[in-house]
Formats: structure tokens, C-alpha cells, sequence
């Protein structure tokens, strides 16, 4: 932009100008020939002479330079500064940025003379700021990208001539594609610094939780630690609780030719409900250090330790059972179900079927009611049961009038079981309407369903054909329970061996060495087929009568539903060959939370962290008692935030139908634990909910210590700027107007108005008349 060029302001006298030096030329010429010097001083003379003829006539012509420059105040520039703590962690780093924007620099002072220079700090937001002296590098994020969004957006449809970024490259939120920086109105000019050898540190970068049904070690933690710089011996990794107790610990040597680590933890926490778990890594050199006041010998220990939530509850949940007989099945798995504390199993059992109904005389007259129940529930006739009705014994109901009359009989009252397990029942027991609306509940409402094999279960019990037969994964129409059959051992499928809930050890080997002790089973209900997408779990080895399926489970609408081919499963727990290994009530209470694990309630919480914003964003679903979705209810909120001070606030209705959201931005590290509740507009508490969540604003400051280069030059390419060295930020301001400025003005430099240049004149005649005199010449 700076490029001057020569021009000629009067090229109307250019004849006149060129007929001036041809006469003078000429006579210049015939002159010098006239007289005897020597050649080379005749040229010498001639050349002088006809210079100041040249630079003379040019005034006719008026030269000048030309060229075009940045409008002063008319383009924007802008120099951001990082002000996040990653800029801190190395002393070095931090000392060249503050030196560098120092008010008095010569490079800003050129850059107010150009340009209309704005000041900005960016990390968890932009912010104008007058000077740079009070740079503290504390801020707990570095929103790079949101920032300089927020910079474009400031500048609006103003011409700008660049930003000047001063940053270690680390955004915490980046997810932006190149081509939406291109379309950014000014060019970015990130600046490096030239920095020392990667520091020694070791930093947690992924730490994630997954929890299973396997009651021995449900949760499972998968930790990988980074280590630059050369640490030595061994890291190593610790899992705490709340109270800062050791849940387990894990050792491994840094190897030279890999930069992470791979950690496990398989572990059962104490209690149910929340919990929070920190997770700390440090080398083992630094044991005492780190033990005493949380210190190591790296270049910092804010990025060694993470928290999680690890959230087991979720109940109770309520399992309705409902048998045809008294049997052992029920007895082993109400024995199991009672050491958890989150589920409750209650239902009916059915002591003795309906009979036909028939009337007989006596003297009291006709009788319609079973004499054998007359007179044991006093003397209300109403509750003694007649002889087409079946006789059932509740168990578990927490009131007097649940299942009162039976199986429910409408969705209010069946919606609220978690799930139905079904076992040697007949399909006539329940009547069509009862079946739809068992097939509702899963479909519809999200249950689980689950029938075991007893005697009057599947193809026995006539469901072929029915509504309860589609909720069942498998095809049941052959007769014949085959409790004559051979002996049947409990295998493990493929898809059997990847589901935790299955299994009883924590290895495969183990796991092995337990079925080959098992007892077997006599008691298998034949199927024609699985249905298309269920899955065999287990089979039943049958010697030379090969395999059959024994653990059948598919999807079925929103819930899912399993069926346990064998009728006498007990028989686990009979023949146990360790009395202390009860793994019989282990897979039963594995099986039960499978079946509830994802279950549906009428108040469900979802929590979601988005790391773009740096806000935790929480949604809440409402239903009513149909499990349709439901509106017009309020959702207030209590949040206890690590410091254990407590902020109230409510969740307000979205455009989705039952469902309200609110936004909470987190600024402490720590754990954070949730209270929300549903009421409905008449005061009554729909339903409750209390979680957590963990948040580490400080963590993705610290996951690289280094400069990122590769991203820093990414976004400069992005948006038509280069990295500029801290070195050089002279040398390219200096050249800035070189660049494309949005804004210019024309400038120009009359030649002819310079003394130098009649100087020049003066001085080549001067010359000329000088050698005249010295040869002696007129």
C-alpha cells in the first residue's frame, strides 16, 4: 500500500520540455566540439551539463511520488491478550506478554497513528480495556473463539485492518471450522514467543465413568494420563471418596517411546444415591509431597486432579410380580431382592385357581360363595372370594387397597410399577383389556417385562397369539416344557459374555471355573424361534441334544423385555458349591436392575455440560400418571454449590410439550448437587429429583502447557493473517500498510518543490563550470 510511484502532474508541456532539451543538447554538443580536452572529460562535462538540463525542464513537467496509505483513524486494529491462567503456568510466557504490550512500546505508538487501536482482554468473556497494566492472568477459561465472534460482531460493518492476538493457542472451545473464520472481516495475526524445552508435567486427560449392573464392581472409571518433559520412575493414580478415603490405587512405569497411560478402576461404592469421586495423579517420587500439602515437583498440580459423579440411585423401584402357584423360584428371588434397598418386589401369588360357578341348596338357602373361606375374614360377605374368581395372596403392596381387586385394570395404577415379572401364569388370567394395557406398559410407558419358565409359562400358557405373546423376544408357539429332557447347563453366548448383568465374576476365567461347578437345570420351555433383533444371552447345554436358548431379551417399544426359558433356576442356590458364593441372588438382583435400569419416571432430570459456553445446561421432563407429557407445572430449584452456599432459582417451560429447561454457569471447581422438584398447579409434589454434577472450569486450561502452534497458525491462515514473531512486531507494523487496508487515502511528493532537487541542479553546473576552469575553457 505504501509502493510510491513517479508521475508527472503537467504532461501538457512535455513537447516544450522535449524540444527545450534537444536544442540545449544539441547546442551543448556543437559547443564541446569545438574546443580540444580530453574525451573522457568532455563526456564528464556534457554529462553534468545536460543532468542540470534534465532536472531543470522536469520542472515543467512537475514530477512527484505517488502512492496510497492506511486512513489515520479510519481502520480499526485491535490487540487482544489472552488473560486465562494457561498464560501463567510458564513465568517466562507470561513476562514476554507483559513486556511486549507495555504502553510506551514503539509499535503500539505506530499502531495509534495509523490505525484506531482497540484494547481488548479475552478468557470466560471479551472485555475493553484501556491499557494492558493490570493483566492478572486468572481467568478460568480461554473462549478464543467466542471471543474473537464476539470481537466480529463488535466491529460490525466498520472496516478493520486486523487483530493482533496474543495467546498460548489453548482455547477451551474450540469447534469451529476453518471456513467459518474465513468469512471473519480482518485478517488475525496471532504472535509466538520463543520458549524453552516442554516443562515436566503430568496431567489427567480423560477421565470417564460408565456403570453396569454387575453387582461385585459396577462402576467402572477409565483414566488417561499425559505426561511431557522426562518424569521418572512411576506414576501413579489414586480414586477417592467424598471424605478423601482411598478406593483403590494403580501403579504403571512411564514408558519412553509412549506420552500416555491407560488406567482402570473397577469398584462397588459404599453407599447408593450420589457420590463424587476425585481422581489424582502424580509420580511416585512426589507420594509425601503430594500427601502433605498437595505439592509436586511438576510445573503445576491443577490439572492432576479430577472429579466425578457417580449417581446408583434412581429408586426405589417397584417390581410387580404376579405367579400362578407358590413355587421356589419366588422364594430365592424375594430372598435376593430384599438386600437391595433400592428395589421393591411386590405383586400377588395365586393359592388356588377359579373355579366353574355353580349354586347349591342348604338351609340357609342358595349359596354362590366358596364355604371353604366362609367365616375367616369376618362377616363381611363381600370379601369372601366366590368360586369363579381365582384366591391371591398380596404381598409387599404398601397399602390396603393396592391390588386389592387383582391385576390393575387401568394404566394409572399398572404405570406405576418400574416393571412386570410374569411366572407361571396362564395367558386366561388376564383379560384382554389387561393384556393391552400390560403390552401399554411397555410400549408406552418404557417398563420392563419379564416371564420366567415355570409349568404354565409360554407355549403352556397358551400365549401364542396374544398380546403378551409380541412382548416376549422369543416365538412360543411348541408345546411341551421339557422337564423330562437331559440335564441342562447354564452357557454364556457371545452377546451373554459382553453383558455385565450376566455374569458373576469380574474375569472371564473366573467366570468360567463358576459354570463349571453350576448344577443343572431340568425345567426348559421349548420355543420355535427367537424374533428378529432379540438377543440369546445364555443357552442351555443339553449334551447330544445340543443348545437351546435359556436368557432371551430384546427392545420393545421404549422399554424392553427378557424371557427365562428354565422353571427351576433355583435350583442355583440349592446346589451352590461354595455356601458363602450366593450367585444365584447376585444374578437375580443383576437381572432386576437390567430390567429397570432405564425405566422411565414421571420426573426425570438430564443434565448436560456444554463446554463451548462453559455452562451446565439442565432439562427436566414431566409426566403425568398416563405417562403423557404434562404442562403447566412448576419446577424450582435448589443448587449447592462447593463452597456449600445454596442458590434457588426455577426451570422455565420450553417449546417441547413437558419439558422445562434452566442454565446455570458454574465458577467454582468442585461439586455441584442438584434439588428439583415438580408441582403441579394445584401444590401437589409430582415427583422429585436430587443429582449432581462435577465441574473443573480450570481443567482445559491446563490440559497442554505448551504453545499450540498448529492452531494458532490455522486460525491466521483462516482469516488471510500469518504468525508474526514477538521479536519482530516492529518490523511488522512498520510494514502493516504494506498489507490490504480496508480504508486509504492518496498521498503525494512534488519533486520540484524539493530543495535537493535544484540542489542537484546547481550542483552538476557547478561541476561543469568547475572543469571548464581547470582546462582553461571559456
Amino acid at each position: 500500500m505504501m509502493v510510491a510511484t513517479l508521475i508527472w502532474g503537467s504532461l501538457g508541456w512535455l513537447p516544450v520540455a522535449i524540444g527545450v532539451v534537444a536544442f540545449l543538447t544539441g547546442l551543448l554538443l556543437w559547443r564541446y566540439s569545438q574546443v580540444r580536452i580530453s574525451a573522457s572529460v568532455r563526456s564528464l562535462a556534457i554529462g553534468l551539463k545536460l543532468i542540470a538540463i534534465l532536472l531543470l525542464v522536469a520542472c515543467l513537467l512537475e514530477p512527484m511520488f505517488q502512492g496510497q496509505r492506511p486512513r489515520p483513524g479510519a481502520n480499526l486494529f485491535a490487540v487482544v491478550v489472552d488473560n486465562s491462567q494457561s498464560m501463567q503456568v510458564q513465568q517466562q510466557r507470561s513476562d514476554a506478554v507483559r513486556t511486549a504490550v507495555q504502553a510506551d512500546s514503539s509499535w503500539k505508538t505506530r499502531l495509534g497513528q495509523d490505525f484506531d487501536l482497540r484494547t481488548y482482554e479475552v478468557d470466560q468473556q471479551l472485555r475493553r480495556v484501556n491499557s494492558f497494566e493490570q493483566l492478572s492472568f486468572d481467568g478460568l477459561a480461554s473462549l478464543l473463539e467466542t471471543g474473537l465472534d464476539s470481537l466480529r460482531n463488535r466491529m460490525g460493518q466498520r472496516p478493520a485492518a486486523g487483530v493482533l492476538l496474543f495467546s498460548d493457542g489453548n482455547a477451551t472451545d474450540v469447534n469451529s471450522q476453518a471456513e467459518v473464520w474465513s468469512q471473519f472481516q480482518a485478517p488475525i495475526y496471532p504472535v509466538v514467543f520463543r520458549e524453552s524445552s516442554q516443562p515436566l508435567d503430568l496431567s489427567l486427560r480423560q477421565v470417564g465413568v460408565t456403570q453396569t449392573n454387575f453387582e461385585a464392581a459396577p462402576v467402572t472409571l477409565d483414566a488417561v494420563v499425559a505426561y511431557s518433559g522426562q518424569p521418572d520412575g512411576n506414576v501413579v493414580v489414586q480414586v477417592l471418596d467424598e471424605a478423601g478415603e482411598l478406593v483403590e490405587e494403580q501403579l504403571q512405569s512411564v514408558d519412553a517411546n509412549r506420552s500416555e497411560l491407560d488406567f482402570r478402576f473397577r469398584f462397588r461404592p459404599k453407599a447408593t444415591g450420589l457420590g463424587f469421586f476425585q481422581v489424582v495423579a502424580f509420580q511416585e517420587s512426589d507420594r509425601t509431597q503430594w500427601q502433605e500439602n498437595q505439592q509436586v515437583s511438576e510445573i503445576t498440580e491443577k490439572n492432576n486432579v479430577r472429579w466425578v459423579t457417580v449417581d446408583r440411585g434412581g429408586g426405589p423401584y417397584r417390581i410387580l410380580y404376579v405367579a400362578g402357584r407358590p413355587n421356589w423360584e419366588f422364594k430365592f428371588l424375594r430372598r435376593a431382592l430384599e438386600e437391595d434397598a433400592e428395589i421393591s418386589l411386590l405383586g400377588m401369588l395365586r393359592i388356588a385357581k377359579k373355579e366353574p360357578s355353580f349354586s347349591f341348596r342348604d338351609t340357609g338357602g342358595l349359596e354362590d360363595k366358596n364355604r371353604l373361606f366362609q367365616g375367616f375374614d369376618g362377616s363381611d360377605e363381600d370379601t369372601v372370594e366366590a368360586e369363579d374368581q381365582p384366591v391371591l395372596v398380596r404381598f409387599g403392596v404398601e397399602s390396603d387397597d393396592e391390588l386389592r381387586d387383582g391385576f390393575p385394570q387401568g394404566a394409572e395404577e399398572l404405570f406405576a410399577y418400574h416393571a412386570v415379572i410374569l411366572d407361571d401364569i396362564e395367558a386366561k388370567f388376564f383379560s384382554p383389556d389387561q393384556q393391552l394395557l400390560l403390552r401399554r406398559f411397555v410400549n408406552q410407558r418404557g417398563g420392563g417385562f419379564m416371564m420366567l419358565g415355570g409349568q404354565e409359562s409360554f407355549a403352556n400358557g397358551n400365549y401364542d397369539e396374544t398380546p403378551l405373546g409380541e412382548l416376549l423376544p422369543v416365538y412360543v408357539n411348541m408345546k411341551g416344557a421339557a422337564g423330562d429332557a437331559e440335564p441342562t447347563q447354564w452357557q454364556l453366548t457371545r452377546e451373554g459374555w459382553l453383558q455385565p448383568w450376566v455374569r458373576t465374576r469380574s474375569t472371564q476365567a473366573s467366570e468360567e471355573r463358576a459354570i463349571s461347578v453350576m448344577g443343572s437345570f431340568r425345567t426348559m420351555n421349548r420355543i420355535a424361534d427367537i424374533k428378529p433383533g432379540a438377543s440369546v444371552l445364555v443357552e442351555g447345554w443339553q449334551g447330544r441334544e445340543g443348545t437351546s436358548p435359556l436368557l432371551v431379551t430384546q427392545r420393545f417399544g421404549r422399554g424392553r423385555s427378557a424371557a427365562l426359558l428354565t422353571g427351576d433356576l433355583w435350583r442355583w442356590g440349592m446346589e451352590r458349591p461354595d455356601p458363602e458364593q450366593d450367585d444365584l441372588s447376585q444374578v437375580w438382583r443383576q437381572m432386576v436392575r437390567w430390567l429397570v435400569a432405564d425405566v422411565p419416571k414421571r420426573f426425570e432430570t438430564s443434565i448436560r455440560t456444554n463446554e463451548s459456553a462453559r455452562s451446565v445446561e439442565l432439562q427436566f421432563i414431566v409426566r403425568d400418571e398416563e405417562f403423557g407429557l404434562l404442562d403447566n407445572v412448576s419446577v424450582p430449584l435448589e443448587i449447592t454449590l462447593p463452597d456449600d452456599k445454596v442458590i434457588k432459582l426455577d426451570a422455565s417451560a420450553t417449546d417441547m410439550a413437558g419439558t422445562y429447561a434452566a442454565t446455570f454457569w458454574p465458577e467454582q471447581d468442585g461439586c455441584y448437587r442438584l434439588k428439583a422438584s415438580a408441582v403441579g398447579p394445584d401444590g401437589v409434589q409430582i415427583g422429585f429429583e436430587e443429582t449432581g454434577w462435577t465441574s473443573q472450569p480450570s481443567v482445559a486450561e491446563y490440559q497442554d502447557l505448551s504453545t499450540d502452534i498448529a492452531y494458532l497458525e490455522r486460525l491466521a491462515q483462516s482469516t488471510g493473517g500469518r504468525l508474526v514473531k514477538a521479536e519482530e512486531l516492529d518490523e511488522f507494523v512498520r510494514n502493516l500498510p504494506q498489507e490490504k487496508i480496508p480504508v486509504t487515502e492518496t498521498w503525494s511528493y512534488p519533486l520540484w518543490h524539493q530543495p535537493w532537487f535544484f540542489l542537484s541542479a546547481i550542483v552538476c553546473l557547478c561541476g561543469e563550470w568547475g572543469l571548464r576552469r581547470w582546462k582553461g575553457l571559456p
